[in-house]
């Protein structure tokens, strides 16, 4: 009876102990997840930011801020600047042309994948948007410049 006793309680230590593992995963969970979305809260407000010196640089012809970089691809309507969480180039694209008095500048980044899974569709749709909507993973913003 000895015997079994200690074999109860070795199966009842390695039930144990593997209850503390599963718990303790769990526990960090949120830790792991909540990393991914402090990423994401930096990536959206580093392109908000993007966004206003994106239009400040062509509206002046003065040097713009550190963080655009070389000013001469802001004239275009589309193209890449500065570099998200994850070290990829964020992409803008401007709606609305000299003529018009208002802009909607949108900057996006590709999202933890490193892809761009927003089609040029769900972009396109985005001018008519006040918050934009992206495909999987990628992240970012649209402003209105009067």
């Amino acid at each position: 009876m000895n015997t079994e006793q200690k074999q109860g309680f070795k199966s009842l230590s390695i039930v144990g102990l593997f209850g503390i593992g599963i718990l303790t995963i769990l526990s960090l969970a949120p830790m792991w997840r909540s990393e991914a979305s402090t990423k994401n809260t930096q990536a959206m407000l580093k392109a908000e930011a993007l966004a206003y010196q994106i239009f400040e640089g062509r509206k002046s012809a003065a040097r713009g801020p550190a963080s655009v970089g070389s000013l001469n691809h802001l004239n275009q309507e589309e193209g890449e600047v500065g570099l998200d969480p994850w070290g990829n180039q964020y992409r803008f694209k401007i709606f609305g042309n000299g003529d018009s008095e208002s802009h909607r500048i949108l900057v996006w980044s590709m999202g933890p994948n490193s892809q761009f899974d927003s089609t040029s569709q769900v972009i396109e749709h985005n001018k008519l948007k006040e918050s934009p909507e992206f495909l999987e993973d990628d992240v970012g913003v649209i402003i209105t410049i009067k």
